[in-house]
């Protein structure tokens, strides 16, 4: 018997369907059942990528796949990041809101009611759909937190110097300043320079074996990443355990 049901939606993108899919390997280990939802499109991406028997061994694990379309014709441009994000925002609310009152109506076979969406920053018209339906709802950020932080504080960041060319190069030390030539364009053959000394310099190389280490560490038992992880899980399981009839 699964500890309950969770809904996993991920922005339509490879770099992020593939994180997405490691945390929901990382809840079905925990004991949760999952749903995983693409667009048609990944999903037979997905699909197909999978060896013979992939799909049956998912389910095997409660972890299983569904899809819903993203609202382009199968020949439009899904490259074209705003012309996804505008059809996706406008096309998949009510697609997603017929996938969960589906699993609901399936629910009588065995199979628990979702009471989680775990949804993609990037796919916040969800939590709206979520919640409307009294589905609780975690956002997850398929990067790194240092990204996430970067990118709601760049202004901020370059004001204070944290951004600048002199910061990275002599602070951090994880890379070399490129020169531009008298037009002011970098060439070619500056930034494969750069690119040689960095792979050639022991000092940059040790720093990132440092951050390599580091992050190895947070995500190993015992480490931030793994402490939080095991939050969310408590956090999960409470509810839960409130929520049953």
């Amino acid at each position: 018997m699964a500890k309950g049901h969770v809904l996993v939606l991920p922005m339509p993108c490879q770099g992020h369907v593939i994180p997405f899919m490691e945390l929901s390997h990382r809840l079905a280990d925990e004991g949760f059942e999952v749903t995983f939802v693409n667009t048609e499109v990944d999903h037979a991406l997905v699909v197909a990528a999978l060896p013979p028997g992939g799909a049956a061994e998912l389910r095997q694990r409660r972890i299983h796949l569904a899809a819903i379309p993203d609202g382009l014709a199968g020949d439009e441009d899904r490259k074209d990041l705003n012309k996804l994000i505008d059809a996706y925002s406008r096309h998949m609310p009510g697609h997603l809101e017929r996938l969960i009152g589906e699993i609901e109506a399936a629910s009588g076979g065995g199979r628990p009611k979702v009471r989680w969406l775990v949804g993609d920053v990037n796919m916040g018209w969800s939590f709206a759909v979520a919640r409307r339906l009294g589905i609780r709802v975690v956002s997850f950020w398929a990067a790194s937190t240092a990204c996430l932080a970067f990118m709601l504080k760049i202004p901020k960041l370059i004001e204070d110097g944290f951004l600048d060319r002199s910061y990275i190069t002599a602070v951090w030390r994880t890379g070399l300043a490129v020169a531009a030539g008298e037009d002011g364009v970098v060439t070619r053959d500056e930034v494969r320079s750069k690119v040689e000394q960095v792979i050639c310099d022991g000092e940059i190389r040790e720093r990132a074996r440092l951050l390599r280490d580091t992050a190895r560490a947070c995500v190993s038992e015992g480490g931030s990443s793994h402490k939080n992880f095991r939050k969310f899980i408590d956090l999960l399981t409470q509810h839960l355990a409130v929520s049953k009839p």
